[in-house]
């Protein structure tokens, strides 16, 4: 999803230092769920849509 913001925008909307959030798009800095909580809910998603793309589908088991 992109909306354009830049860094600083980005943090005021999360409640982030913007020097954070340079730091977490470069890989520099570790992804607090805190932060990450605070980044879903600026962009105005719910976290089971932001991490949906990291559901895997599930192996069909046998039954026992």
């Amino acid at each position: 999803m992109a909306l354009s913001y830049s860094q600083e925008a980005s943090g005021d909307a999360c409640g982030i230092d913007r020097s954070d959030i340079a730091g977490i798009e470069r890989g520099e800095h570790n992804w607090a769920l805190i932060n990450i909580l605070r980044i879903i809910g600026a962009l105005g998603l719910q976290p089971s849509e932001f991490f949906q793309e990291l559901d895997r589908p599930t192996r069909n088991r046998s039954k026992p």
